[in-house]
């Protein structure tokens, strides 16, 4: 999750024609992906395309985060292991998970809807955005409708992912001036 696109451009190689689509959809609910800059941690990029997601949420709570934080934060749905649901309650969190994080932002309920998912990469060769999952974000918005171009494999995410309330979960091992976020919506 980034503040805004001056914070994005530090983590990822962003060319004029992604830049235009990027400022038509941020803040907003949609999340790309683009080539990962140097300054990204090899642990945090995608290991063999060295790709990132990334972000800029439209959520004032999550607006005045970043903004207090001073930098981007890593953000995560929480689905407990051997479960389907993602967990969408502070009070559920601080029950489950209170001995393992050190604090929870409870910021109030967010759209259970995910983000829509953009990959911008073939954009780099000259190509068009792939689609890789519709969800609040609408595609005609940002001059992507009836154009889109989806990907192959749509099942590389899920079409139904659950999102959280704007919570926060600070976490003791987190690195990379980050803390891990449940529900970055």
């Amino acid at each position: 999750l980034c503040r805004d696109l001056a914070e994005l451009a530090n983590y990822a190689r962003v060319d004029n024609r992604q830049y235009r689509l990027l400022k038509a959809a941020t803040p907003g609910p949609y999340t790309f992906i683009l080539e990962a800059s140097k300054e990204v941690p090899r642990r945090i990029s995608h290991p063999s395309r060295k790709t990132i997601g990334l972000r800029v949420p439209d959520c004032k709570s999550l607006q005045m985060l970043l903004e207090l934080h001073g930098g981007p934060l890593l953000a995560t749905t929480l689905i407990p292991q051997d479960e389907t649901e993602a967990l969408n309650d502070a009070g559920d969190i601080r029950d489950r998970y209170e001995r393992l994080i050190h604090a929870i932002v409870d910021a109030g309920a967010c759209p259970l809807a995910p983000t829509t998912v953009i990959n911008l990469t073939p954009m780099d060769s000259g190509g068009e955005p792939e689609v890789l999952r519709r969800g609040r974000g609408s595609l005609a918005h940002i001059g992507l409708g009836r154009t889109a171009r989806y990907a192959r494999h749509r099942s590389a995410i899920p079409a139904r992912q659950p999102f959280l309330p704007c919570c926060s979960a600070m976490h003791p091992s987190a690195r990379w001036k980050t803390h891990t976020l449940f529900n970055p919506s």
